[in-house]
This record gives structure tokens, C-alpha cells and sequence, in this order.
């Protein structure tokens, strides 16, 4: 007889190329059918499995390089060549053509490749279901789903319905999570065996490769654990290659001896698994085991796959359902918010760090928000210096948007605060500021019961799978709760709102700035038209005088006496040091401009005691008492301080009662007045500064303040009317306010308010 080739795979496995392993290839099936590869064109059988003597009394060398018209049973040839049995990829919508063969009975089935078509056959018996049971038992499965309102309860009902199916000792509703671990979801278990409930497995116990494979062919059946792999063979030794077939599709097809050895020391004897797919992606399995041998026939693995099919459907369902009723419930505290949004312009200073909504609309533990470069809290946070690294590396990173439940994973400084900031949501508002929102989780320590040590896989040699699968727990601490879908959707809509609030601040507050702006020119121009009227009359009087004065000395027309020299210069004398004091009065307002003003904390008695040595000799003289009680410290500029007492208190010296000492008293208070400013929550230093001199008239209290306004004659009184117009820029320079009173003939009073800063 001609050679046999083999196309059994050889590849050793190992822990290094597990991932790897080819398990759609094995070159093997299992022993419960045949396979024929006939080329789509020539029809020659290229290659056959190497079973065909125990099913069809010919060995494979009978068949192999030979036209199958002439070797295979008309019933199977019709199958190849008919539309009987159209080929497809969707293996789950393929029905078998039940042939005898040999008095027995086969399920056919028919793939394709490009170049071949792969005819499969596979062992059965007489269906013992009808049509009208298949449709009965799933009818019901489809009630039960709608009078059920927990995921957990359908996978339940549904475990137990394929169990009683398929007689297997348990049946298992096996669901993923994001890294592929697996968790029994929900468990059937007949008498005396051990349950699985609420164990989780690795996600090595299905690699990658094999969870394609799921996506692929849904329904993987192993009727006995324990079987010998049956080769496929040919006679020409270019095609014994395992990789020339794909056996993806075939159902019968062998299975890693990697995993049947992890069967066995499971204690398992059958096994079958079945693809639970939502949205095209692997959400979990249907994964049965018996402890013994089980075949079963194609109608019990359909009527399994149809409740798996519903459960599928239902899933996505199920959580709609939940994100729905997760969506409500975080609706409540987001129109919260919304509304405080609408009526607080304030809400960031007042509403961000008390309103426990701020967190509560993504289910955090804590939140925080980077505005102006200052970092407001609610709830549990990690310190404040870690938000704000935090946001440095989010810069550098260039990320918008992020969002995990793991937040060391990526930022390994965050394993320190796990407590506060396991899980992170994080919103970019604005870039150029670094205005950003900031949701965290704390850790929810979970406790998860491994089926066996996950770790427990020997480091050397081929893999030898895990052989303990009893309850093993871990403890997993630094997660966070996965956020979701609903509760990122609510962070996106607060932080809109909030941005948007904030573009509507930043607005309100560059129109105050215009206004302040407006202001301050209103002022200038005002300043500037005084400063005019002064040139145009206060500095040129003296001028006019001296030129006067000059012109009496002039020789050339007359000669003047001695004494007539001398009080000419007397005049010029005078004349000049009233310029000079306008002038010097003119720089020092324009020094209280408060463009490069140094604040520090001023404690006004000391400073008060400073200004009264410059009337050392006013004192000697007792031309004035100083009355002064007990003074707060201030933030403010030293030097500008200065001035205004020094103006204060030569103002009240200068209108004294003539032949009288003038009293002066400088008292304090504490005081929240709305008069004041409409911000009711500021408080003052009120410091009033009272005398007994001549006073003013009322109309004069406003007035009095401008520049180079007087009160009184300058020929009574000296003084150019800027003393007073610096004391009221001094007090706007520090985000106050100056008053004045007066009565003739019994004094005048001073009212100055101080904005208290927290020192």
C-alpha cells in the first residue's frame, strides 16, 4: 500500500508560546466521525482522516488521490457536489444531511476554503425530540425571560433548561470581564457534585486564541475527554502540513492536549461549550461538563445553542435596562446641579465643596476642580499637591478625556492614595487655563475565590496545567468599581454645564474689568481736566508773581531800594515754594497709582506712632491731642499707609480752631454693613478718624475728595487740595472706601473701610 502522511501538528507547547498555541490546525480530530478534503475543481480526495476502515470498512489509501465520484457512497458525493447542503460561514446556520452509512447514522456537514471542500461527518443516533418540543421548550425559555428582571436569575433558569437538555452533571453561565478572567455567573449541578458558584478562572485558562476561535464556531462538543486523537492523512507529503487545513469550522475537530489535560484534572469526562456573543464580541460561555463520557445528538446542541442564542439576546436587554435605571437615578442630582448652575454665579466658590451632587452624579467618592489655579474639594480626595502632579502628567500626556478604575496601572505615584484615588474620571475644560474636573474612587477591596492557585502553573518544561481547582481567595486592593457607561455620560453633561458656566464668568467678569476700566478713565479724564484748570490758574498765579517781582528789580528802568529788592525777593521766595509744592503734591498722587504696590501685613498702632513723629514739633507745641484706641493689622502697602494718616491727621491739624488744640480720635470696629457693598458676606475694619476743628459744610463731603478741590481759602489756609484726593486713591488702591462728614464750627470725620483679608 502507498505511504501514509500524517498532518498532525507536533508543536510543543510551552508556558512561553501558550498564547500562541495553534488550535485551529491540530492536523487531528476527534474519533466520533470522518473528514474527506476534496480539491472544489478536480474533485480529487487530497486528504482524509485516518479513521475510514472502523466506518467505512476501506482505509484512507482507498480513497486518497483518487475522483470522489468514484470511491465515496453516492448519498455523500450528492452532499460535495448538490445544493442539498450549501456551504456557509456561518456555522450556526448550517443544518446537517442525515445519511446511513454502514447501518449507521450520520450528521453531515459541508465547509469550504478557497481551494478545498472539507465534508464532515459526524456520528449520531435516531432524534428522540420533535419539531413541536424544540418549539415548546423554547417558547417557554422566551416567557420566562419576560416575567424575569435580573440577569443573574435568567442565566440561572437558562443553566438549569440546557442541563435538563443535555443530561450533563453541570452547566455553567461563564462570564468575562474587561481582561478575560472568568467568573461562573451562574451554575446547574446535579446531586453530589461539587458546585463552582462564584469561582473565578484566569484568563490563561482560555488564551486569546482560543476565545477567536468561540467567536468563529459557537459550539465546541468533547464527547469524551479521554479519546485518542484520529490523524489526518495523505499521500502526497507536500499537503501533510496541519497549517493546508483550517479546521475552524469543523466540529469534530481536535482539541489542545493542553486543555484536555486541565479536563482531566478537573475530573471532567465531556465537555461542551457554547459561545454567549453580545454585539460581536465574546461576553461569555455556556460551559457543560459530565463526568463521564456524552455524546449528543445535533438537535440537543441546537436546542442548547437557541436558549443560548435568547440569552444572548436578553443580556443586552438586561443591561439597557440597568443603565437606564442607573441613568435615572444619577438624573436626580445632576438637575440638582444644573439648577445651582443657573441662579448661583457664585457656585464655584460657594456651591462646588458643599454640595454633596458634585459627586454623587457619577457615583464618586470624592471630586475636585482646578479653576484659577486653585484647587476646590468634595469629599474624599488625595492631597492637594498630588492633584495637582496629577494634572501636570494628564498636560504632558496631551489627554482630554480618561477614565480607569486602575489609576496606578498608568500613574504608579496614585498607589500611595489608593484610599481616596484608585479610579479616576478626569474632563479637560479649558487648556490654556488648566481649568479641569476631576471624579475619584476609592478602592473597593474585593475578595475573589479563585477555582485554585491562578499561579500555580510549574515555570519550567512544557505547561503542565493547574491540577487544584478548590476554592483559593485573593484579596485585590487599588481597583476602584468600573465606571459606567450612564455615569461617564453624566460627567460629560456637568462638565458642558460647568464650562459653559464658566465661559459666562469669565464674560461677566470682562465686563466688570470694561467698566472698571470705563471708570478709571472717567476718573483720569476728570483728574486730567483739574490737573488743567491748575496749570491754567494755581501754577501760573505764581508765575505771574515772580515775572512781577522780577520786572520791579529790573535796574534798567528804575532803581529799586533795598527794601524793595529784598521784598521782591520775598515774593519770588514765596511764589516759588507754592509751584514746588504743587508740583511735589502732583508726584506723590501719581505715585499712588497702585500699579507696583508690596502688601504686608501693617499693624496700625505701630504705624500710627510712626506718622506722629513727623508733627514732633506740632506736639510740643500742643497744637493737637491724639487720641488713638486699640488698632487691627491689615494687609496692605506700608508706604501708602503712611501717606493716608499723615494726610488725616495734617488735615485735622491744619483746620484747627484758631487759639484751640485740636483734638484728634482715631477709633475701630468690626462691622458687616450691606450699605457698604452689595457683597453682604464682606466684613470691615472701620476706622474713623474724628477732631474738633472748623469742620466743613455738607454740600462739601463729596466734593472734598477731588483733586485740588479746597475746602476753604487757601489764603486762611495752606494747601494745594491733593492731600485729600490721595487719601481716596490710597483707599481705592486697596479695595476700600473713604467717607467724610463735617459740621462747621464743631469738626469733621473720616471714615475709612478696610475689606478684611484672612491672615
Amino acid at each position: 500500500m502507498p505511504k501514509l502522511y500524517s498532518s498532525v501538528n507536533t508543536t510543543i507547547t510551552t508556558i512561553k508560546n501558550c498564547e500562541e498555541e495553534p488550535i485551529a490546525i491540530p492536523g487531528s480530530l476527534q474519533p466520533h466521525g470522518l473528514l474527506f478534503v476534496i480539491n472544489k475543481e478536480t474533485g480529487i480526495i487530497h486528504l482524509c482522516s485516518a479513521n475510514t476502515a472502523a466506518f467505512m470498512a476501506q482505509p484512507p489509501q482507498y480513497f486518497l488521490s483518487k475522483p470522489c465520484k468514484n470511491v465515496l457512497p453516492k448519498d455523500l458525493y450528492d452532499i460535495i457536489f448538490s445544493e442539498l447542503l450549501p456551504a456557509t460561514d456561518e456555522i450556526n446556520k448550517q443544518l446537517p444531511v442525515t445519511i446511513n452509512l454502514n447501518e449507521m447514522q450520520f450528521d453531515c456537514y459541508k465547509h469550504t476554503t478557497v481551494v478545498y471542500t472539507l465534508l464532515e461527518c459526524v456520528l449520531t443516533t435516531e432524534n428522540p425530540y420533535s419539531v413541536y418540543e424544540l418549539f415548546y421548550k423554547t417558547n417557554d425559555l422566551l416567557n420566562t425571560a419576560d416575567k424575569k428582571t435580573t440577569l443573574s436569575s435568567l442565566c440561572s433558569i437558562v443553566a438549569e433548561k440546557i442541563r435538563h437538555i443535555i443530561g450533563f452533571d453541570r452547566v455553567m453561565v461563564y462570564r468575562f470581564d474587561q481582561e478575560y478572567n472568568g467568573r461562573v455567573y451562574a451554575e446547574s449541578v446535579a446531586k453530589n457534585i461539587d458546585s463552582f458558584n462564584g469561582l473565578h478562572f484566569p484568563h490563561t485558562d482560555i488564551p486569546k486564541q482560543a476565545r477567536d476561535l468561540y467567536l468563529k464556531n459557537p459550539i465546541r462538543l468533547i464527547q469524551d475527554v479521554h479519546y485518542d486523537p484520529v490523524p489526518i492523512v495523505t499521500l502526497d507529503p507536500e499537503l501533510a502540513k496541519p497549517e493546508m487545513i483550517d479546521l475552524s469550522k469543523v466540529q469534530i475537530r481536535s482539541v489542545s492536549p493542553i486543555h484536555i489535560t486541565y479536563l482531566k484534572n478537573m475530573g471532567v469526562g465531556a465537555s461542551m461549550s457554547i459561545s454567549i456573543i453580545k454585539g460581536g464580541a465574546l461576553w461569555g460561555l455556556i460551559a457543560c461538563h459530565h463526568s463521564v463520557s456524552k455524546p449528543l445528538i445535533y438537535i440537543q446542541q441546537l436546542q442548547a445553542f437557541l436558549l443560548t442564542q435568547i440569552l444572548s439576546s436578553q443580556i443586552a436587554v438586561q443591561e439597557t435596562a440597568e443603565k437606564y435605571l442607573l441613568a435615572l437615578h444619577l438624573d436626580v442630582p445632576l438637575k440638582k446641579l444644573m439648577e445651582y448652575l443657573k441662579r448661583d454665579e457664585n457656585f464655584i466658590e460657594l456651591q462646588f465643596e458643599k454640595l454633596e451632587e458634585v459627586k454623587n452624579i457619577v457615583n464618586a467618592s470624592g471630586a475636585a476642580l482646578i479653576y484659577k489655579d486653585k484647587i476646590y474639594t468634595n469629599g474624599m480626595v488625595p492631597p492637594l499637591e498630588f492633584i495637582g502632579f496629577l494634572q501636570d502628567w494628564l498636560n504632558e500626556k496631551g489627554i482630554e478625556d480618561y477614565c480607569t478604575e486602575k489609576l496606578y496601572k498608568d500613574y504608579p505615584a496614585a498607589l500611595s492614595y489608593t484610599n481616596t484615588s484608585s479610579g479616576l474620571l478626569y474632563k479637560q475644560l479649558n487648556k490654556e487655563s488648566k481649568t479641569a474636573l476631576f471624579w475619584f474612587r476609592q478602592s473597593s477591596e474585593e475578595v475573589i475565590t479563585w477555582a485554585g492557585n491562578p499561579q500555580s502553573q510549574q515555570k519550567t518544561g512544557a505547561l503542565t496545567p493547574r491540577n487544584s481547582f478548590g476554592a483559593w481567595k485573593e484579596i485585590k486592593k487599588g481597583i476602584s468599581a468600573v465606571w459606567e457607561q450612564p455615569e461617564l455620560d453624566a460627567a460629560f453633561r456637568f462638565s458642558y454645564l460647568l464650562q459653559q458656566h464658566i465661559l459666562v464668568l469669565l464674560q461677566h467678569e470682562n465686563d466688570l474689568k470694561n467698566r472698571k476700566l470705563n471708570d478709571q478713565l472717567v476718573k483720569a479724564n476728570k483728574e486730567l481736566e483739574n490737573i488743567n484748570w491748575i496749570s491754567t490758574h494755581d501754577l501760573k498765579e505764581p508765575l505771574r508773581k515772580i515775572q512781577m517781582f522780577a520786572s520791579m528789580m529790573d535796574t534798567s528802568k528804575n532803581v529799586p531800594t533795598i527794601d524793595t529788592m529784598n521784598l521782591s525777593i520775598e515774593k519770588i521766595k514765596l511764589a516759588a515754594g507754592k509751584m514746588q509744592q504743587f508740583i511735589d503734591d502732583l508726584l506723590l498722587y501719581s505715585k499712588m497709582s497702585g500699579t507696583e504696590m508690596t502688601y504686608e501685613w501693617v499693624d496700625l498702632n505701630e504705624l500710627i506712632a510712626e506718622v506722629t513723629k513727623n508733627f514732633t514739633e506740632e506736639k510740643e507745641k500742643q497744637v493737637f491731642e491724639l487720641q488713638s484706641l486699640e488698632l487691627p493689622v491689615i494687609k496692605a502697602s506700608r508706604f501708602q499707609m503712611q501717606q493716608l494718616f499723615v494726610n488725616l491727621i495734617d488735615n485735622s491739624i491744619k483746620f484747627k480752631k484758631e487759639a484751640e488744640r485740636q483734638i484728634i480720635t482715631i477709633q475701630h470696629e468690626q462691622i458687616n454693613d450691606p450699605a457698604i457693598s452689595n457683597d453682604e458676606k464682606v466684613t470691615w475694619n472701620k476706622i474713623t478718624i474724628s477732631d474738633k476743628g472748623i469742620g466743613f459744610s455738607k454740600e462739601m463731603s463729596t466734593s472734598i475728595f477731588d483733586i485740588f478741590k479746597r475746602g476753604h481759602s487757601d489764603k486762611m489756609y495752606k494747601g494745594t487740595g491733593v492731600g485729600l484726593s490721595v487719601c481716596r486713591k490710597i483707599m481705592e488702591n486697596h479695595g476700600g472706601k473713604i467717607f467724610a462728614s463735617g459740621v462747621e464750627g464743631k469738626g469733621a470725620v473720616f471714615t475709612l473701610y478696610f475689606p478684611i483679608s484672612e491672615k
